[in-house]
């Protein structure tokens, strides 16, 4: 009896122990990705493109830009980071291809929506400022909007524990832009050598839309104060997700220079093969806006 009983209480406490790890390692997760409400955005950035030739404008499609596509950022104390694609969102667009040997692409215009988990939200106009110093890889854009809530950066090599934070959609933000965004936080430890920027990574295994990912590390700051620090950006080489992470001994000093979005102003004439080229792919002029100053009438006395 004494044996039974002996066994149960062994039994009870090896339950109460596994569900006590379960419970510490949900708990975890949950703070870690409350921990970032407020840094992490989806940046939307549109593009037109510009007759090499003559300068004209085109949208696509009847729209008047040519393509968009959509990323994860992170507002820190040094700005908003960005990946390659953010800031140039033409490198995986098929239909720019087509046309890349007689016009040239910029950004339009750039937009970002704050990312609340489950929620949906809206997007707003953010103007960038891009300086002349930049991590590899990677981008810091100086915005105009003042953020409440901003992230430091881990400069400091060596093994990180920290959280590999990952951001789905149930559909393609194209389709849906404004849809909800889900967090998924994974424990995961890397180890941040010199010289060495780009780790392998998996991607989240789920069937949702998954559109990046950044890499977080707590740290204690005593008083039973934790703050979690930026470490790296996901980013999708083909099939392959790699995380980017530059900022081990960066400084993030000099002067911000104005992203160029410009339009110069198109001229009249246009090629006969340009025409045919444009016309194949369905460019959508855009007209230059004209200031319409009305002539007030007087009135007779």
């Amino acid at each position: 009896m004494k044996k039974n009983l002996l066994f149960l209480i062994c039994c009870f406490w090896s339950i109460c122990a596994s569900a006590q790890l379960t419970i510490g390692n949900s708990a975890g997760q949950t703070i870690t990705q409350k921990s970032i409400d407020g840094c992490a955005v989806v940046v939307k950035q549109s593009y037109q493109v510009k007759n090499k030739k003559n300068g004209k404008v085109y949208g696509r499609n009847g729209r008047k830009e040519f393509g968009q596509n959509y990323t994860i950022g992170v507002q820190t104390e040094a700005g908003l980071i960005l990946t390659e694609a953010a800031l140039k969102p033409w490198l995986e667009d098929n239909a720019f291809k087509k046309v890349e040997q007689t016009h040239e692409p910029f950004v339009s215009q750039t937009e970002v929506r704050d990312i609340n988990e489950n929620e949906q939200t809206k997007f707003g106009s953010c103007p960038l400022s891009i300086g002349k110093q930049q991590p590899q890889g990677l981008w810091v854009a100086k915005t105009e909007s003042v953020v409440p809530n901003v992230m430091e950066i881990d400069v400091e090599g060596g093994e990180k524990d920290g959280w590999l934070i990952w951001f789905t959609a149930k559909k393609e933000l194209n389709a849906n832009p404004e849809a909800a965004i889900t967090l998924q936080a994974i424990n995961k430890k890397i180890v941040l050598e010199d010289g060495i920027s780009e780790i392998d990574i998996e991607a989240t295994a789920n069937s949702d839309v998954v559109l990046g990912a950044i890499y977080v590390c707590p740290s204690y700051l005593g008083g039973g104060h934790v703050a979690y620090r930026l470490v790296g950006v996901a980013v999708k080489d083909g099939k392959q997700w790699k995380l980017h992470t530059p900022f081990v001994g960066y400084s993030f000093d000099g002067k911000a220079v104005k992203q160029e979005q410009t339009q110069e102003t198109p001229q009249e004439d246009e090629a006969v093969a340009e025409e045919e080229q444009e016309e194949e792919i369905d460019l959508t002029p855009v007209a230059k806006e004209k200031n319409k100053d009305k002539k007030k009438k007087k009135s007779k006395k």
